[in-house]
């Protein structure tokens, strides 16, 4: 995995939640949708240069060059001049991908560098920002891979013709959007487009109360389950049974933290009149693991959907397994470039392939699938807990590099 740098996610969202009491009366005050993107960006900004002014630095800079491929992409394609747009298409999703793909391959050494450079940067902006960031740990750009993937998305569409031509404070807007700024969910700018709706009463309550259910699951549940992150330290110090045990652990944890923090995202930007999509909908439950997939990070899964699984073919019964192969290798890649989730890719697409191939059997034998609703229930929670288990020895290879991966793998036979 990824070198790790000091960063309490908990921190940001307290300190959204309550900027966000302070900037809800004046949000709504505010006449005109310019008003409130402006409202929302300099909130943005304020939040994570609290994490690190230089972070400050690097989104505006990013977003900047977003707007500017976006607004390439529109002219082109309103001009229909497809050579061009292809060679500056590519040129701008590779110019974007580049600063996750640096990060990706070498944590450390990109942290090392992007803190120097963006910290040298704020020097010549700003003295006092600049002695307020020297003080700040080695971070890395919390949220790039959220951001890149926002980006890119942005960017196709344009270039597909399914959004306008944006300003670049609607642009800004989407990329400081402050709920999805450090963990996701990875939104749609349809998501967030309009900024003149009202929540009704019901509808602020209800997020009010999907916020209090994400910090009850981050810090109540998720934070009994933390002590089992221990176990892929020193696996062999564990007898094989409470390996098991803790690994069920762990893979709740691992779940009521990550889909905690997308409550409250989804929780606070409801204050604000935004619906946001769900990103996660009780994937542990599932009957096999494409209901999984179509239910676990749902944000990443619909960007892959969209942009890999649809244009590879994945509805056509000749590319179908091809399209669902470069899916799963891309949603694994994403958490990071290194054998472990490529094993993590590899182990989802065959297990996916394997259920593929069985349902198609149980169909021509005229049996009820997995997935079919009048299956007999005990023979759905069968399957429930059939995939559960699959899905469950996977995790060491999300949580894990993969030498400490295999010998986990090992010390859970007993070996």
């Amino acid at each position: 995995m990824a070198v790790a740098f000091p960063f309490e996610s908990y921190a940001f969202f307290f300190d959204l939640l309550a900027l966000s009491f302070l900037l809800l009366p004046f949000y709504f005050l505010l006449k005109t949708e310019a008003a409130r993107r402006a409202l929302m960006i300099a909130a943005g900004i304020y939040l994570i240069h609290f994490i690190a002014p230089r972070l400050v630095v690097f989104y505006v800079l990013f977003w900047t060059v977003v707007f500017f491929a976006h607004r390439t992409a529109f002219t082109e394609m309103k001009s229909k001049r497809h050579e061009f747009l292809t060679t500056a298409g590519w040129l701008g999703m590779i110019a974007l991908v580049l600063p996750m793909l640096a990060w990706k391959l070498d944590s450390a050494d990109f942290v090392v560098h992007f803190s120097d450079w963006s910290n040298r940067a704020l020097q010549h902006m700003s003295v006092k920002l600049w002695e307020i960031d020297m003080i700040k740990p080695l971070l890395a750009p919390i949220g790039l891979s959220f951001a890149t993937f926002r980006a890119l998305d942005l960017l196709i569409k344009t270039y597909l013709g399914k959004l306008q031509n944006l300003s670049y404070g609607q642009v800004l807007f989407y990329g400081l959007f402050p709920p999805v700024q450090v963990i996701g969910p990875i939104i749609e700018y349809e998501e967030v487009a309009r900024q003149d709706r009202r929540p009704s009463p019901a509808e602020f309550t209800d997020g009010l109360i999907r916020t209090c259910l994400g910090i009850v699951k981050v810090f109540v549940l998720a934070g009994l389950l933390q002590q089992n992150e221990a176990i892929f330290t020193a696996p062999q110090n564990w007898p094989v049974w409470t390996l098991w045990l803790k690994l069920i652990g762990y893979s709740w944890y691992f779940y009521l933290n990550f889909s905690g923090y997308s409550d409250m995202a989804i929780g606070i930007a409801a204050l604000y009149g935004f619906q946001l999509k769900e990103n996660f909908n009780f994937p542990f439950f599932r009957r096999n693991v494409q209901e999984f997939w179509a239910n676990w990070h749902m944000g990443l899964t619909r960007w892959a959907q969209r942009n890999i699984f649809v244009p590879a073919g994945g509805y056509r019964a000749q590319t179908q397994y091809r399209a669902l192969f470069l899916t799963m290798m891309a949603i694994a890649l994403w958490h990071n470039l290194n054998l472990s989730m490529l094993a993590f890719g590899l182990y989802h697409f065959a297990a996916q392939l394997i259920y593929r191939r069985h349902a198609e059997r149980q169909v021509a034998k005229g049996v009820a699938v997995s997935g079919h609703m009048a299956m007999p229930w005990r023979r759905q929670a069968g399957y429930a807990l059939l995939t559960y288990f699959v899905v469950l020895l996977s995790f060491p290879l999300i949580s894990a590099d993969f030498g400490k991966a295999l010998a986990f793998y090992k010390a859970l036979v007993g070996l």
